[in-house]
């Protein structure tokens, strides 16, 4: 429960307030929620929200260069790398793109990468009218942040290469998910504050291709075109018969449905599902 509900991090990150503190409560269902602003919270949680809430972070960005300290340590083929507890949440410190460090919170139980829009400049990615785009659902509707593809993604000598990023401009700290950890097999030490990491490899699958994303949606879709044409021509039908037409469609309608909540969870760009 409690990773599922850190995945709802990413989009709590996504309202007006910028803040880099993070509100944490539990509900009488013993359910856990993040909020960045403690006018997200509930009033009857807001103490407990002010109480616990994680350490602030400034989120700053540092330039790598080999000459500085390099956190973590690798032996026998293993990665470990210390992490800063915030709570329940582990914040790390990753070099992107083999210069820019970047502190990340870490969510194994989200699929993507998440930048804050401001290291852009700093990684030298431009965002234009032609930059792939995904849809994002928030608390204050839906919002599209740009998707780019990152040169190289390290902790502590773990590296991996060609990872797609959403880039957020209302994130101080990134968030870095399964595309980076389905790469290893990994381990926590809660009392070390210390991750450990051990490449996984037959854990590298590449990613879903645009053909293979193109297929899924053009499937559902072309079913959908083929169900409509033939009510549209078959005026004659008995009522029998078209309600389980009508039934079929709303089946569909549902399955495409979840196909764009699949496509939106893996960062799927709008132009791959046509």
């Amino acid at each position: 429960m409690r990773r599922a509900a850190i995945c709802l991090l990413a989009l709590l990150l996504q309202t007006s307030d910028a803040s880099s503190e993070i509100f944490r409560w539990t509900d009488e269902a013993g359910k856990l929620h993040f909020a960045q602003s403690i006018q997200q919270v509930p009033p009857q949680y807001r103490k407990q929200a002010l109480r616990e809430s994680a350490t602030k972070s400034d989120g700053s960005f540092q330039t790598f260069t080999k000459t500085s300290e390099q956190r973590g340590s690798r032996a026998s083929g293993k990665y470990r790398i210390p992490f800063v507890a915030e709570g329940s949440l582990m914040r790390v410190n990753a070099i992107v793109n083999g210069h820019l460090e970047i502190p990340f919170f870490i969510d194994t139980g989200a699929s993507g990468v998440s930048l804050p829009a401001s290291a852009a400049s700093r990684l030298g990615i431009s965002i234009g009218p032609n930059t792939q785009r995904i849809t994002m659902h928030t608390a204050n509707g839906q919002i599209e942040l740009p998707l780019v593809r990152l040169a190289s993604v390290e902790l502590a000598g773990a590296r991996v290469e060609g990872l797609m990023a959403t880039l957020n401009p209302t994130m101080s700290i990134g968030l870095l998910g399964g595309a980076f950890f389905n790469q290893f097999s990994y381990g926590v030490d809660p009392v070390a504050n210390v991750i450990t990491l051990e490449r996984n490899h037959a854990a590298v699958v590449p990613s879903p291709s645009e053909d293979h994303w193109r297929r899924r949606f053009q499937k559902v879709r072309g079913s959908l075109e083929q169900l409509d044409a033939y009510l549209r021509n078959r005026e004659g039908l008995n009522e029998a018969r078209r309600e389980e037409l009508e039934r079929k469609r709303v089946e569909l309608e549902a399955r495409l449905d979840a196909l764009e909540r699949e496509a939106n969870r893996d960062s799927v760009p709008r132009s791959w599902r046509r």
